[in-house]
C-alpha cells in the first residue's frame, strides 16, 4: 500500500512527477526483487543487505511505508550475518 498523500506532498503536488516516479519504481521493481532473491539463494548476505538497502530507498521515495519497514528489517538481518 502506498501513502499517496505523502508522495504527492513530497513531490509538491506535481501529478506528472508522481506518475514518472511511480513508473520508474514499478519498472525497476522486478529487477530489484530478482537481485534480492539471487543474493538470498546464494547466501550472499553483503549483496542481500545492499539490494535491500537500495529497494528500501526506492520504497521510501514512493511512499511504500510497510515495504520500507520490512526491507529495513531484511537489511539489518543480512548485515547481522556478515
Amino acid at each position: 500500500m502506498l501513502n499517496v498523500d505523502a508522495l504527492y506532498k513530497r513531490l509538491m503536488q506535481d501529478e506528472k512527477l508522481v506518475k514518472t516516479v511511480l513508473q520508474a519504481f514499478f519498472k525497476d521493481l522486478p529487477l530489484q526483487i530478482c537481485q534480492l532473491n539471487n543474493a538470498a539463494k546464494a547466501q550472499n548476505y553483503m549483496a542481500l543487505a545492499k539490494a535491500a538497502h537500495k529497494l528500501r530507498g526506492a520504497a521510501a521515495n514512493v511512499g511504500a511505508e510497510k515495504l520500507h519497514e520490512l526491507l529495513g528489517e531484511l537489511e539489518d538481518a543480512a548485515k547481522g550475518e556478515n
